[in-house]
Protein backbone atom coordinates (compact mmCIF):
# COMPACT_ATOMS: atom_id res chain seq x y z
CA UNK A 1 0.00 0.00 0.00
CA UNK A 2 1.40 3.04 -0.97
CA UNK A 3 1.22 6.65 0.46
CA UNK A 4 -1.59 7.49 -1.80
CA UNK A 5 -3.36 4.27 -0.74
CA UNK A 6 -3.20 5.30 2.97
CA UNK A 7 -3.79 8.96 1.76
CA UNK A 8 -7.42 7.42 0.12
CA UNK A 9 -7.88 4.80 3.00
CA UNK A 10 -7.58 7.39 5.72
CA UNK A 11 -9.56 10.11 3.73
CA UNK A 12 -12.60 9.32 2.91
CA UNK A 13 -13.59 7.69 6.75
CA UNK A 14 -11.93 10.38 7.96
CA UNK A 15 -14.23 12.36 5.91
CA UNK A 16 -17.41 10.80 7.11
CA UNK A 17 -16.33 10.79 11.03
CA UNK A 18 -15.94 14.44 10.55
CA UNK A 19 -19.40 14.69 12.30
CA UNK A 20 -19.26 13.56 15.88
CA UNK A 21 -22.26 11.48 17.02
CA UNK A 22 -23.36 14.04 19.52
CA UNK A 23 -23.01 16.61 16.53
CA UNK A 24 -25.79 14.21 14.17
CA UNK A 25 -27.73 14.17 17.30
CA UNK A 26 -27.87 17.88 17.44
CA UNK A 27 -28.84 17.72 13.71
CA UNK A 28 -31.71 15.52 13.97
CA UNK A 29 -32.95 17.24 16.91
CA UNK A 30 -33.28 20.55 14.97
CA UNK A 31 -34.50 18.82 11.96
CA UNK A 32 -37.43 17.13 14.10
CA UNK A 33 -37.75 21.41 15.84
CA UNK A 34 -38.15 22.08 12.33
CA UNK A 35 -40.46 20.09 11.08
CA UNK A 36 -42.45 20.34 14.25
CA UNK A 37 -42.34 23.69 14.04
CA UNK A 38 -43.73 23.44 9.91
CA UNK A 39 -46.61 20.97 11.42
CA UNK A 40 -47.23 23.67 13.75
CA UNK A 41 -47.65 26.36 11.94
CA UNK A 42 -49.81 24.56 9.49
CA UNK A 43 -52.07 22.98 11.96
CA UNK A 44 -52.57 27.34 13.29
CA UNK A 45 -53.19 28.01 9.70
CA UNK A 46 -55.53 25.02 8.82
CA UNK A 47 -57.46 25.80 12.37
CA UNK A 48 -57.44 29.66 11.30
CA UNK A 49 -59.28 28.87 8.25
CA UNK A 50 -61.84 25.84 9.22
CA UNK A 51 -62.41 28.96 12.42
CA UNK A 52 -63.16 31.73 9.64
CA UNK A 53 -65.16 29.68 7.30
CA UNK A 54 -67.20 28.44 10.45
CA UNK A 55 -67.87 31.60 11.46
CA UNK A 56 -68.86 32.65 8.12
CA UNK A 57 -71.45 30.32 8.17
CA UNK A 58 -72.92 30.78 11.35
CA UNK A 59 -73.07 34.39 10.37
CA UNK A 60 -74.82 33.43 7.17
CA UNK A 61 -76.60 31.76 8.69
CA UNK A 62 -77.60 34.35 11.46
CA UNK A 63 -78.73 36.57 8.32
CA UNK A 64 -80.70 34.43 6.17
CA UNK A 65 -82.38 33.23 9.51
CA UNK A 66 -83.27 36.87 10.24
CA UNK A 67 -84.28 37.91 6.87
CA UNK A 68 -86.65 34.69 6.85
CA UNK A 69 -88.47 35.19 10.48
CA UNK A 70 -91.94 37.32 10.39
CA UNK A 71 -95.07 36.88 12.00
CA UNK A 72 -98.41 37.38 10.41
CA UNK A 73 -102.35 37.80 10.96
CA UNK A 74 -103.64 35.58 8.21
CA UNK A 75 -107.05 37.07 6.38
CA UNK A 76 -110.61 35.24 6.82
CA UNK A 77 -113.55 35.54 6.23
CA UNK A 78 -117.03 37.61 8.00
CA UNK A 79 -120.37 37.06 7.41
CA UNK A 80 -122.05 40.63 8.37
CA UNK A 81 -125.47 41.30 9.28
CA UNK A 82 -126.21 44.24 6.93
CA UNK A 83 -129.58 45.92 8.27
CA UNK A 84 -130.08 48.88 5.50
CA UNK A 85 -127.83 50.97 2.74
CA UNK A 86 -128.25 54.51 3.06
CA UNK A 87 -126.20 56.94 0.27
CA UNK A 88 -126.12 60.16 2.85
CA UNK A 89 -124.06 59.45 5.87
CA UNK A 90 -126.14 60.96 8.20
CA UNK A 91 -129.64 59.32 7.16
CA UNK A 92 -127.10 55.97 8.43
CA UNK A 93 -126.31 57.52 11.43
CA UNK A 94 -129.78 57.81 12.60
CA UNK A 95 -130.38 54.51 11.22
CA UNK A 96 -127.71 52.88 13.30
CA UNK A 97 -128.72 55.38 16.88
CA UNK A 98 -131.85 53.20 16.10
CA UNK A 99 -130.69 49.84 16.21
CA UNK A 100 -128.05 50.39 18.68
CA UNK A 101 -131.56 50.97 20.94
CA UNK A 102 -132.38 47.68 19.96
CA UNK A 103 -128.94 45.56 21.10
CA UNK A 104 -127.36 45.66 17.25
CA UNK A 105 -123.72 47.14 16.82
CA UNK A 106 -125.11 50.10 14.81
CA UNK A 107 -121.54 49.79 13.10
CA UNK A 108 -121.76 52.09 9.82
CA UNK A 109 -119.20 50.83 7.30
CA UNK A 110 -118.87 52.43 4.02
CA UNK A 111 -118.79 50.49 0.95
CA UNK A 112 -120.82 51.74 -2.10
CA UNK A 113 -122.71 53.61 0.34
CA UNK A 114 -123.06 53.79 4.05
CA UNK A 115 -124.01 50.15 5.57
CA UNK A 116 -125.64 49.49 8.97
CA UNK A 117 -124.66 46.73 10.66
CA UNK A 118 -126.40 44.89 13.44
CA UNK A 119 -123.39 41.79 13.75
CA UNK A 120 -120.68 40.00 12.60
CA UNK A 121 -120.01 35.99 12.36
CA UNK A 122 -117.19 33.80 11.64
CA UNK A 123 -119.60 31.46 10.68
CA UNK A 124 -121.85 32.04 7.14
CA UNK A 125 -124.53 29.53 9.16
CA UNK A 126 -124.45 31.70 12.16
CA UNK A 127 -124.68 34.71 10.18
CA UNK A 128 -127.97 32.87 7.84
CA UNK A 129 -129.46 31.92 10.94
CA UNK A 130 -129.79 35.07 12.71
CA UNK A 131 -130.67 36.85 8.99
CA UNK A 132 -134.09 34.61 9.16
CA UNK A 133 -134.63 36.09 12.43
CA UNK A 134 -133.73 39.94 11.16
CA UNK A 135 -135.92 40.24 8.21
CA UNK A 136 -139.51 39.58 10.39
CA UNK A 137 -138.30 43.20 11.43
CA UNK A 138 -135.83 44.51 8.75
CA UNK A 139 -136.95 43.14 5.24
CA UNK A 140 -133.64 44.71 4.05
CA UNK A 141 -131.47 42.76 5.69
CA UNK A 142 -128.63 40.98 3.95
CA UNK A 143 -125.39 39.35 4.99
CA UNK A 144 -122.58 41.09 3.44
CA UNK A 145 -119.43 38.74 3.07
CA UNK A 146 -116.63 40.84 4.15
CA UNK A 147 -112.41 40.28 3.97
CA UNK A 148 -110.03 40.74 7.10
CA UNK A 149 -106.97 41.37 5.45
CA UNK A 150 -103.16 39.81 6.09
CA UNK A 151 -100.85 41.98 8.05
CA UNK A 152 -96.97 40.72 8.10
CA UNK A 153 -94.40 42.32 9.79
CA UNK A 154 -90.67 41.12 9.07
CA UNK A 155 -87.30 41.19 10.66
CA UNK A 156 -88.01 39.43 13.44
CA UNK A 157 -84.69 38.02 15.68
CA UNK A 158 -85.41 35.53 17.79
CA UNK A 159 -88.03 33.37 19.38
CA UNK A 160 -88.99 35.45 22.35
CA UNK A 161 -89.73 38.76 20.00
CA UNK A 162 -91.98 36.24 17.50
CA UNK A 163 -94.02 35.68 20.16
CA UNK A 164 -94.57 39.10 21.43
CA UNK A 165 -94.87 40.90 17.66
CA UNK A 166 -97.55 37.36 17.16
CA UNK A 167 -99.68 38.74 20.30
CA UNK A 168 -100.02 41.95 19.08
CA UNK A 169 -101.11 40.88 15.12
CA UNK A 170 -103.51 38.44 16.76
CA UNK A 171 -105.32 40.73 19.06
CA UNK A 172 -107.78 42.23 16.33
CA UNK A 173 -109.09 38.80 15.74
CA UNK A 174 -109.07 37.60 19.36
CA UNK A 175 -110.31 41.23 20.55
CA UNK A 176 -113.77 40.11 18.25
CA UNK A 177 -113.75 37.03 19.26
CA UNK A 178 -113.70 37.77 23.19
CA UNK A 179 -116.08 39.97 22.83
CA UNK A 180 -118.46 38.34 20.99
CA UNK A 181 -118.48 35.59 23.41
CA UNK A 182 -119.50 37.97 26.24
CA UNK A 183 -122.28 39.50 23.85
CA UNK A 184 -124.05 36.09 23.64
CA UNK A 185 -124.16 35.39 26.72
CA UNK A 186 -125.33 38.47 27.75
CA UNK A 187 -128.15 38.56 25.47
CA UNK A 188 -128.76 34.77 26.48
CA UNK A 189 -128.98 36.23 30.14
CA UNK A 190 -126.13 34.02 31.19
CA UNK A 191 -124.17 36.47 32.75
CA UNK A 192 -125.22 40.13 34.03
CA UNK A 193 -123.73 43.18 33.35
CA UNK A 194 -121.64 43.27 36.27
CA UNK A 195 -120.32 40.50 35.49
CA UNK A 196 -119.73 41.30 31.61
CA UNK A 197 -117.38 44.74 33.20
CA UNK A 198 -115.04 42.23 35.29
CA UNK A 199 -114.65 40.20 32.02
CA UNK A 200 -114.22 43.35 30.37
CA UNK A 201 -111.50 44.29 33.07
CA UNK A 202 -109.59 41.12 32.05
CA UNK A 203 -109.41 41.60 28.73
CA UNK A 204 -108.05 44.98 29.01
CA UNK A 205 -105.15 43.98 31.01
CA UNK A 206 -104.19 41.62 29.00
CA UNK A 207 -104.25 43.65 25.96
CA UNK A 208 -102.52 46.25 27.81
CA UNK A 209 -99.85 43.94 28.76
CA UNK A 210 -99.61 42.97 24.82
CA UNK A 211 -99.42 46.53 23.62
CA UNK A 212 -96.71 47.42 26.28
CA UNK A 213 -94.47 44.43 25.28
CA UNK A 214 -94.54 45.11 21.87
CA UNK A 215 -93.88 48.71 22.47
CA UNK A 216 -90.64 46.98 24.05
CA UNK A 217 -89.88 46.26 20.00
CA UNK A 218 -91.21 48.31 17.92
CA UNK A 219 -89.51 51.42 19.70
CA UNK A 220 -86.25 49.82 18.70
CA UNK A 221 -87.66 49.40 15.14
CA UNK A 222 -87.32 52.08 12.56
CA UNK A 223 -89.67 50.39 10.42
CA UNK A 224 -92.63 52.73 9.78
CA UNK A 225 -94.54 48.96 9.99
CA UNK A 226 -94.17 48.95 13.94
CA UNK A 227 -94.60 52.04 14.63
CA UNK A 228 -98.16 51.44 12.47
CA UNK A 229 -99.13 48.50 14.05
CA UNK A 230 -97.99 49.84 17.97
CA UNK A 231 -100.92 52.38 16.94
CA UNK A 232 -103.66 50.05 15.89
CA UNK A 233 -102.61 48.06 19.01
CA UNK A 234 -103.39 51.06 21.20
CA UNK A 235 -106.83 51.45 19.59
CA UNK A 236 -107.96 48.07 20.25
CA UNK A 237 -107.15 49.24 24.07
CA UNK A 238 -108.86 52.17 23.87
CA UNK A 239 -111.50 50.37 22.57
CA UNK A 240 -111.79 48.22 25.49
CA UNK A 241 -111.09 51.04 28.21
CA UNK A 242 -114.06 52.66 26.45
CA UNK A 243 -116.15 49.17 27.48
CA UNK A 244 -114.65 48.77 31.17
CA UNK A 245 -115.80 52.64 31.41
CA UNK A 246 -119.62 52.29 30.40
CA UNK A 247 -122.38 52.08 32.75
CA UNK A 248 -125.24 51.34 30.90
CA UNK A 249 -128.05 48.75 30.68
CA UNK A 250 -127.89 45.46 29.47
CA UNK A 251 -129.32 46.06 26.38
CA UNK A 252 -126.84 49.09 25.37
CA UNK A 253 -123.70 47.51 26.93
CA UNK A 254 -124.71 44.70 24.62
CA UNK A 255 -125.10 47.22 21.26
CA UNK A 256 -121.53 48.73 22.64
CA UNK A 257 -119.96 44.61 23.03
CA UNK A 258 -120.97 43.83 19.27
CA UNK A 259 -120.24 47.36 18.19
CA UNK A 260 -116.63 47.06 19.26
CA UNK A 261 -116.23 43.73 17.74
CA UNK A 262 -116.60 44.89 14.17
CA UNK A 263 -114.10 47.81 15.58
CA UNK A 264 -112.02 45.69 15.97
CA UNK A 265 -111.64 43.26 13.12
CA UNK A 266 -111.64 46.65 10.97
CA UNK A 267 -108.59 47.83 12.81
CA UNK A 268 -107.02 44.81 11.15
CA UNK A 269 -108.07 46.07 7.42
CA UNK A 270 -106.86 49.59 8.52
CA UNK A 271 -103.58 48.33 9.23
CA UNK A 272 -103.29 45.74 5.98
CA UNK A 273 -104.20 48.74 3.99
CA UNK A 274 -101.16 50.81 6.25
CA UNK A 275 -98.53 48.14 6.22
CA UNK A 276 -99.02 47.12 2.07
Amino acid sequence: MNELDLYDAYRLPSAKSAVSPEKKKTKKRKARGFFAFILIMISCVTVFFVANAFSNILAFSTVSLYKARSATAKSFNVFMININNFEKEDDAKKFAAEIKLAGGAGYVMYDLGYNVIASAYLSSTDAQSVLEKVKLTYDTATVKLVEINRCELENIVDDEQEKCVQKALDLFKNTYKSLYDLSVKLDSSQITSADVKIELTALLESASDISASFRNYASKITETSYSLTQAKVNQVVELLNDLVESSLTSMRLSALLKNAQISALMLQNELALLIA
